[in-house]
């Protein structure tokens, strides 16, 4: 299990990697704040769901829009468990936060993987 600075800069990680697949991969850039270590959360926060409400009425490959909403979705999860998993400390909220990690992670190897194709 990992320690909390680790968690979050695994969730700070999935976001970068998140800005850098909604500026490439659809076909209009969709462009999110360039940190969230510099803005509050709840604005990354913000900016992330505004993105998912154009992503979905975006045209293009329903495929990887897909793929990118599960992306946006997982890192979200992520962000709310860290939330509990700092306030409870309970051990599984910090379970739930690296199995959302993981999903972003298996979505991204995906959309890279097709985008290679």
């Amino acid at each position: 299990m990992a320690e909390p600075d680790d968690r979050n800069r695994q969730v700070l990680n999935a976001y970068t990697a998140l800005r850098k697949a909604l500026l490439l991969i659809p076909p209009i850039m969709i462009e999110i704040p360039e940190t969230w270590g510099n803005i509050a959360p709840v604005d990354a926060e913000k900016s992330v769901k505004r993105a998912r409400k154009v992503l979905a009425d975006m045209p293009g490959d329903d495929y990887t829009n897909t793929l990118l909403v599960y992306l946006i979705l997982d890192w979200l999860d992520a962000l709310y468990m860290a939330r509990m998993w700092h306030t409870s400390h309970d051990p599984i909220h910090g379970e739930l936060v690296d199995q959302a990690l993981m999903r972003f992670h298996v979505a991204l190897v995906i959309l890279d993987r097709d985008g290679q194709k």
